[in-house]
């Protein structure tokens, strides 16, 4: 079927916005540089902004008058505007590059424009490298950083991988923890209770990892992944005195993920996600932890696709001797290719909808890699949904994918994977990993894009769940709080990734750090790897969930049991 050129909904204003918040930070650094030298380039980098915003309104066809963005309120010293213009533009020039290359290919009458769009974005990033490689780096002076005018404090101690809290209007608070952690066998999960500081356990055996959790209907309802189990993923409902019943089993989460959050609608109806079985599609040898107990397992895709016949040759993991195999997208480690694949409800990389019995299971995006944050908005009432971003590793390997925060708007809408990273078509040469075949694409027949993400997070952070702030009291209202886990190290060379919370504005994308821990697994003052942040039924206090350490297998770094915690934190009176 031949190639219809199309703009993913809001890809253009979304550019707008994005840029017309460049041109803020731009300006707020204009009297702040080092010399007069640093002030020309930003005056230079501010006169090519204008121009690309010009060419905006053109494409968007609005005009200058009618744009009308709420202020932008940033307080981030010199050197961090530099980095984070670098990022977003580099970003919006792969964006530009995308509708050249592949969204508008063809479609002459745009042409110029996004031409000149990717060319004075590129621009702008050669002056953005310049003055970033000028400056002097400012040295940290403690183990950890928290937003002026907040306190942390640990509430509960000692808690071994936990993913998951929910608090009750009665200020009892229920904590999950996984009973797994990449690196060890999958043991069980259970759900504590937080009542006046005791902690009991409510409910245990759970296959591992419990990865999400959720009050409704005066019950618990958990998902867990059943790493090592025949049947893998469950949905479950627990009441109030611990008994637990299967609502859903056989979810496709045998493989590198599991299912994510799981919460309830104002429609009464819960949902949930699965992720997807590989890294980007194809099984090989970096699944040798799994792969071994599922030899037949594999990416399961909600739709059909017809597919090209790309092969990929490996050395067989499953064999004492060094044989090799090919191996197909969505099929199992060394199977036979097949033209098509039959979409199934059973599947990897989507989300989920259902009852609170269990029935009426229907998939609602899909195209996803491991969406595991979840939540409704309160102020558009619009889905939204983190997703963790592809690795160099394995057969197909994805060089520089980002997490993602997504907005699912639609019913059915399709977010990319595993072909479209972050929004952007595998093609692009910034996804090739040196040294290795670039990525080509999988499927013939794409579903249209949804869209672009609202926000994209640091590279490895594994940005997992997130709450919106909706108390003025508490500040930083309608911004987007983002637990973000960091990455695991393969050497000791490898930089930290993540290990934050930061608060992202789901309009214009600009992100900024609110707590952050410089000593990784080291820290001892503060919270290690956040994995959720959750507020209060008012709005004033802030928890957050420490997963501990993780470890790394790599390193002979064994994860370590009950270093996880719960904080909150507050503002300072």
């Amino acid at each position: 079927m031949p190639f219809t050129p199309y703009v993913p909904d809001g890809m253009i204003e979304q550019s707008l916005q994005w840029e017309y918040a460049d041109r803020e930070l731009i300006k707020s650094i204009v009297d702040k540089t080092n010399t007069s030298l640093e002030q020309e380039l930003i005056l230079q980098i501010l006169e090519w902004q204008d121009r690309k915003l010009v060419i905006l309104h053109r494409l968007t066809m609005q005009s200058t008058s009618k744009t009308s963005l709420p202020p932008i309120i940033f307080d981030y010293p010199y050197a961090k505007v530099l980095t984070l213009l670098l990022e977003r533009s580099e970003q919006l020039g792969l964006q530009y590059e995308s509708l050249l290359h592949y969204f508008l290919k063809g479609f002459e009458s745009f042409q110029s424009d996004v031409k000149m769009l990717y060319k004075l974005t590129i621009k702008q990033m050669n002056l953005l490298i310049q003055l970033k490689d000028v400056q002097a780096s400012t040295p940290k002076t403690t183990s950890f950083y928290l937003k002026e005018g907040y306190k942390l404090e640990k509430v509960v101690n000692h808690l071994s991988f936990p993913t998951s809290i929910v608090l009750s209007r009665n200020q009892d608070i229920y904590i999950a923890e996984s009973g797994f952690a990449y690196g060890m066998p999958a043991g069980m999960g259970r759900i504590l209770t937080v009542k006046q500081g005791e902690v009991t356990v409510l409910a245990d055996g759970f296959d591992g990892p419990l990865t999400g959790m959720t009050l409704a209907f005066d019950k618990l309802f958990v998902v867990i992944g059943g790493r090592g189990t025949e049947q893998c993923g469950k949905l479950l409902c627990v009441t109030r005195d611990g008994q637990k019943t299967v609502l859903l089993d056989g979810l496709k989460t045998c493989g590198d993920h599991f299912t994510g959050d799981i919460i309830a609608g104002n429609d009464g109806m819960l949902y949930f996600g699965v992720g997807s079985a590989t890294n980007s599609g194809v099984v090989g040898p970096d699944n040798q932890s799994w792969l071994k107990e599922h030899p037949y397992f594999a990416d399961s895709p909600s739709r059909t696709y017809h597919l090209y016949k790309r092969g990929f040759l490996s050395n067989n993991p499953l064999t004492e001797k060094h044989g090799q195999e090919i191996t197909y997208p969505f099929s199992p480690y060394g199977a036979p290719f097949s033209q098509q694949v039959e979409g199934n409800l059973l599947s990897n990389g989507v989300l989920y909808r259902c009852d609170q019995e269990g029935n009426d299971l229907e998939i609602i995006a899909d195209g996803f890699r491991n969406p595991f944050g979840l939540q409704i908005s309160p102020f558009d009432h619009q889905l939204y949904v983190t997703d963790n971003g592809a690795d160099a590793r394995g057969s197909r390997q994805i060089n520089g994918d980002w997490d993602n925060l997504w907005r699912v708007s639609t019913m059915k809408s399709w977010h990319g994977w595993p072909d479209f990273f972050s929004g952007l078509p595998a093609t692009l040469s910034h996804f090739h990993t040196k040294g290795k075949p670039a990525p080509s694409f999988l499927i013939k027949n794409h579903p249209y894009l949804a869209a672009q993400p609202v926000t994209r997070f640091e590279q490895h952070s594994s940005s997992n769940k997130f709450d919106f702030s909706s108390n003025p009291q508490f500040g930083y209202e309608k911004k987007v709080f983002v637990a973000q886990l960091g990455n695991i190290k393969r050497s000791n060379e490898q930089p930290d990734h993540g290990y934050k919370v930061v608060m992202t504005d789901f309009e214009n994308g600009l992100q900024e750090e609110f707590y952050v821990n410089y000593e990784g697994e080291d820290q001892t003052e503060g919270p290690i790897r956040p994995i959720e942040v959750k507020f209060n039924h008012t709005g004033n206090v802030l928890y957050l969930l420490d997963f501990g350490i993780l470890g790394s297998m790599a390193l002979n770094k064994p994860p370590k049991q009950y270093s996880g915690a719960l904080w909150k934190i507050t503002k300072e009176e």
